[in-house]
């Protein structure tokens, strides 16, 4: 993001564990830090 300019970013995060529940493989959170907006997401 800094690299090129951005303000906001997304993180996918592919969670192949085969014992995990689909509950707890998706999710979506995002985070605020020195204004900077990331989008992170479990799927």
């Amino acid at each position: 993001m800094d690299t090129v300019g951005e303000s906001t970013g997304w993180l996918v995060i592919f969670d192949r564990r085969k014992g995990a529940a689909w509950k707890e493989k998706i999710y979506w959170e995002t985070e605020e830090e020195d204004g900077k907006t990331i989008h992170v997401v479990g799927v």
